[in-house]
């Protein structure tokens, strides 16, 4: 997970799943923020087409999560679409 320092602002990947989180940079104590939720629903496009209302699949694209029809995970599946 990424986070942000409140107080210096210094943003890093942690793993840590400890309560309280110490900065690397100014040593500054902050509670472990919670996790970013999207929910899906039938009005959110696809990532990389734009459709809307299609059965949708979470995946990674070059390491970064992205949510794609069924249409476009063929498409990835088959090498079309890099």
């Amino acid at each position: 997970m990424i986070v942000t320092c409140p107080w210096c602002g210094y943003e890093w990947n942690t793993r840590s799943r400890m309560r309280q989180i110490t900065c690397p940079d100014c040593h500054g104590k902050f509670p472990q923020p919670a996790p970013a939720v999207r929910l899906l629903n039938d009005i959110e496009p696809c990532d990389l087409c734009g459709h809307e209302g299609l059965e949708y699949h979470v995946c990674r694209i070059d390491g970064d999560a992205a949510i794609v029809c069924s249409a476009c995970l063929g498409k990835i599946a088959n090498g079309e679409v890099k």
